[in-house]
């Protein structure tokens, strides 16, 4: 099996089928899955994919990019469903990064989706419209690194500004890879919450924290950057409210 393969089984058969009896298939039992701060092993990762499928019974997922240089793989996707708790349909973006045991199952997930638009959402904004999927994402051929790639990506993320919320502060990266253009980066951005942020409080403000950040870039033959970023701005507003000690449920 190859990695592409292995992929095609986790979105077509377990998150779009949701065939749980698919996992001990394909996920490793040393599994380890980080999002929005936590890692957590494969055990807890059971009870966290239930969990979601009871509170999006219709959830789905659509593939937009998916690029892997044999040993890692990243892949660019919207979720979507229904909320069983609200009744009102959401759309959200992720970034999910992946390294599997080299045969036949994935050993790690660091992903980011965007939770903060979509729990706007369930609150009663509009649902965004669902970007195009990717013709063939599972056809897709292993490519070779391009180390000036990602030295040209790593430069373009650190040369952003912070958002508007947050100061300015250091940005570590702590993951990349590349498969020919393509570099996958995940990225932590340092600073004080500077107010503005739908369901944080206001008290929190010059509060001191961090925002995790996946991020596919394509820098083109020509030099043309192209970027996609997801940061995890649920978590964030979650510890601005602890720190405050508010909850922030969705």
């Amino acid at each position: 099996m190859t990695f592409v393969e292995l992929l095609k089984r986790y979105v077509e058969d377990y998150t779009n089928r949701h065939d749980l009896t698919v996992i001990p298939l394909i996920i490793d039992p040393a599994y380890r899955f980080t999002m929005s701060g936590q890692t957590i092993g494969y055990a807890q990762y059971l009870t966290t994919v239930e969990g979601a499928f009871d509170l999006f019974p219709d959830l789905s997922l659509v593939v937009h990019d998916l690029f892997t240089n044999g040993d890692r793989l990243a892949m660019r996707f919207s979720e979507r469903g229904t909320s069983a708790r609200h009744q009102r349909p959401a759309v959200w973006s992720g970034i999910a990064l992946y390294r599997w045991n080299g045969r036949d199952r994935l050993t790690e997930c660091i992903v980011e989706q965007d939770f903060y638009g979509r729990l706007q959402q369930l609150r009663g904004s509009p649902p965004p419209p669902l970007a195009p999927p990717m013709e063939n994402p599972f056809a897709v051929k292993p490519m070779q690194p391009d180390p000036e790639a990602e030295k040209l990506a790593a430069d373009y993320i650190l040369s952003q500004s912070s958002p508007p919320f947050m100061s300015e502060g250091e940005v570590a990266i702590h993951e990349a890879f590349s498969a020919g253009g393509k570099v996958a980066l995940r990225f932590r951005r340092h600073g004080a919450y500077l107010g503005g942020l739908v369901g944080a409080p206001n008290d929190a403000v010059g509060h001191l924290d961090f925002v995790d950040t996946n991020a596919v870039v394509w820098v083109e033959s020509t030099g043309a950057v192209h970027c996609w970023q997801v940061s995890d701005l649920y978590g964030f507003c979650w510890r601005l409210r602890r720190s405050c000690g508010s909850s922030f449920t969705g």
